[in-house]
């Protein structure tokens, strides 16, 4: 830049920036990968102050705290120090490790291990609870053991497992014991990001949250001039330390113990268990209710309460708010099904869609009130005035904001090249402004299985573009690079997603084709693939006419194995009386106490029994199979040449 630098302005203690990472599984991850990546180049990820974080943006938001940790606290190998440069290459090393996580097929190797299947019929195991594990080993364990290679004075107890109660960051020549980050951040050139992971409550339907301090939900608003309208029991937030995070008792030892058992790992798989995809995360020993019994905590994906994960940055009263949002969105449809299960689907999308709007309405309208402040006459004047600024401003605290989100487009320059759109003659040409890559992007399916190096570097560039474009809108978000030639200035050319804009300029449908075909959560190789295709067919055509061939001409009059004996034994009366028998039986263990009935019931334990049996004995032969084979041809058909990334 010309002339002297501009000052920061997070570092006035005045300001307080805020980042939130959105849901949306791993196309939410490798989104926010390419917007921490614009963040580094513009030297504003050093003034972080909150990170809060959802469902798949807590899976990348994680390894980034790691990462600062590891800086900031002066344990790199490398003896890099904090800086711009630095922020660069963590957000580098991120790009490439991560990737590498994501492309293992998460999703497929939680079946993988024929022990953890069996150990799944434990009604306290669950999938949420190896996925935990597996994101550990994939993403975590790795930062983690180099953070162990330096041991610092406060590693006292530091084990391999790694706990919400070890993962706080104390700066480098900062004292351990005693050491406040809401008294260090404000003057500090490089923040220490408090890391917010987000879940939601089944038992209270509220916002429940993860820090390296403390679990719980949010208090209630504190204004009496807000009517309450929610009379459900606030969990209240405990301290790991076993000091008091709200007014009320303290942590009693046995609730400290639990909350010591929190991993980074149970945090990030609460937050990301989507409803019926993933099994609930329980947390026992923590709460009771009025008559001593016990509560067990059950947390899904923090997406079911607030996807954008804004209402953590409320609560810390962030004055500057960037939002990357990759979620999904409703598409409109000409003709909904009208059937049962569709008809809840589309029910529970308009509700996602209608929570959306309304936290980015708040955002909004927080960004407008210093606008309407402005105008409402100084202080001086009438005391009415003076009393509506005062509870304005204890609501409407953000100055600025940038917001964006998979479904926006950017006009791109020659060189950092738009998303293409359809050539003419495709069947879809004549509606390219909507069949583009920016559509199918927004398309891509939202999930934790494989990604390709074209899906990823695709949703990386995307985030980079969006984010720039959306952060050079902003004056004090852009202090760093006010101008175009400020930014192209700063920009590194050494991001590996840069490689994209290769594919996009040469090979513009098959880019388009396999975004297109990267909505599909299954059989994508096969839709990429015609031979693979075409030999599916083929085989399961032959496959099912030696069947009927065997059935019709081979034994048409030889009975199945079995059936004859149920068609002669199930038509009596014993039969009857055996039925109702057992039917009485199963009533009858709604008369046990609550607590009685989870040892009795056998509702749910013939599905989850043949299930398992099935997963542990079979399943995982197949989930080999389709690693080794499915999955390495799908990466490769999508895969970028090293020469290309480098």
């Amino acid at each position: 830049m010309n002339g002297e630098a501009t000052p920061n302005p997070f570092n006035s203690g005045k300001y307080k920036l805020g980042l939130a990472l959105s849901g949306g599984g791993f196309r939410a991850s490798l989104f926010h990968i390419g917007v921490l990546a614009q963040l580094a180049e513009l030297d504003l990820l050093k003034s972080v102050s909150v990170l809060s974080t959802v469902s798949g943006g807590s899976i990348i938001g994680a390894a980034y705290y790691l990462k600062i940790k590891e800086l900031l606290e002066g344990r790199r190998e490398d003896g890099l120090q904090p800086n711009r440069d630095a922020y660069v290459e963590i957000v580098k090393e991120l790009e490439r490790d991560f990737l590498a996580g994501v492309q293992k097929n998460i999703r497929m190797l939680t079946f993988a291990d024929p022990r953890k299947n069996f150990k799944m019929l434990y009604e306290d195991y669950s999938r949420s609870d190896h996925i935990a594990e597996l994101y550990r080993e994939h993403f975590y364990k790795p930062i983690w053991d180099q953070i162990k290679a330096k041991r610092q004075p406060q590693d006292r107890d530091q084990s391999d497992e790694i706990y919400l109660r070890d993962i706080k960051i104390v700066p480098s020549g900062q004292e351990p014991d005693g050491f406040k980050v809401k008294n260090y951040n404000p003057t500090a050139d490089h923040k220490v990001p408090v890391l917010v992971i987000n879940a939601t409550t089944l038992n209270t339907c509220h916002n429940w949250q993860f820090t390296s301090s403390w679990a719980g939900e949010a208090p209630p608003p504190g204004d009496p001039s807000f009517p309450r309208i929610d009379y459900n029991r606030v969990l209240e937030r405990m301290r790991f330390d076993g000091g008091k995070e709200l007014e009320g008792a303290t942590p009693s030892p046995k609730q400290i113990e639990k909350l010591r058992t929190l991993t980074l790992g149970d945090a990030v798989a609460a937050s990301a268990a989507v409803p019926g995809i993933f099994h609930p995360f329980a947390i026992h020993d923590l709460y009771t209710n009025s008559i001593g019994e016990e509560i067990v905590v059950q947390l899904v994906d923090g997406g079911v309460f607030d996807n954008q994960g804004l209402t953590a940055l409320f609560d810390e009263d962030c004055t500057h708010i960037i939002c990357s949002d990759a979620s999904g969105q409703t598409e409109d449809s000409r003709s909904p099904s009208t059937r049962f299960y569709s008809v809840l689907l589309r029910s529970n999308d308009i509700l996602m869609d209608r929570v959306r709007e309304q936290e980015i309405e708040g955002l909004f309208l927080r960004d407008e009130g210093f606008e309407y402040i402005g105008h409402c006459g100084s202080e001086t004047q009438q005391p009415k005035c003076k009393e509506l600024q005062e509870r304005l401003l204890r609501h409407l605290d953000v100055e600025e904001y940038a917001f964006f989100h998979l479904r926006r487009e950017f006009g791109g320059s020659n060189e950092l090249p738009p998303f293409p759109a359809h050539q003419p003659g495709h069947l879809r040409a004549q509606r390219a402004n909507y069949y583009n890559g920016f559509y199918y992007l927004s398309n891509i399916r939202t999930d934790l299985d494989s990604f390709t190096d074209i899906e990823a570097f695709s949703l990386m560039y995307d985030g980079y573009c969006l984010s720039g474009d959306e952060i050079a809108q902003r004056a004090q978000l852009s202090y760093s690079a006010p101008t175009p030639q400020d930014r192209d200035a700063k920009r590194d050319r050494n991001w590996r997603f840069l490689a994209i804009r290769g594919v996009i300029k040469a090979q513009p449908e098959k880019l388009l084709t396999h975004l297109k075909i990267g909505s599909y959560k299954l059989f994508k190789v096969w839709r990429l693939l015609p031979w693979l295709r075409g030999c599916g067919i083929a085989l399961l055509s032959v496959l099912g006419f030696f069947l009927f061939w065997l059935m019709l001409f081979v034994y048409p009059r030889q009975r199945v194995p079995g059936v004859d004996s149920i068609y002669q034994k199930v038509n009596t009366f014993r039969a009857l009386g055996v039925t109702l028998l057992t039917l009485a039986i199963y009533g009858s263990f709604y008369l046990f106490p609550p607590t009685w009935r989870r040892v009795f019931t056998l509702r749910s334990l013939p599905r989850r029994l043949a299930l398992s049996l099935a997963v542990a004995t079979v399943g995982w032969i197949a989930v080999k199979i389709h690693l080794a084979v499915f999955d390495w041809l799908f990466l490769n058909v999508g895969k970028i040449p090293a020469e290309a990334k480098d």
